[in-house]
């Protein structure tokens, strides 16, 4: 089975820590060799989730991942700490 790619994670972890400074930040592996997203964060307070899911896009797009390389992107899940909590 193939597993996600440490290098593509550790890029995209590296995006979202500079565009969400005081997030909690989980980016690990998916399914066979996707990766999974999931931001913690104040700036979702008050956003639709079209809203964040277009935030966290904006911040990976800002490493310029291919579009190869963004289809290993299987899930982004962007959530307030209240969120998180319940």
């Amino acid at each position: 089975m193939t597993k996600a790619d440490p290098k593509l994670m550790a890029k995209i972890r590296e995006a979202l820590t500079n565009s969400f400074p005081d997030a909690n930040l989980n980016v690990g592996p998916g399914y066979f060799d996707n990766i999974h997203i999931i931001v913690t964060s104040r700036k979702f307070e008050g956003k639709s989730n079209v809203e964040r899911q277009e935030i966290v896009w904006s911040a990976v797009d800002s490493i310029g991942l291919d579009d190869a390389e963004k289809a290993h992107i299987s899930m982004i899940l962007p959530q307030t700490p209240e969120e998180f909590a319940a």
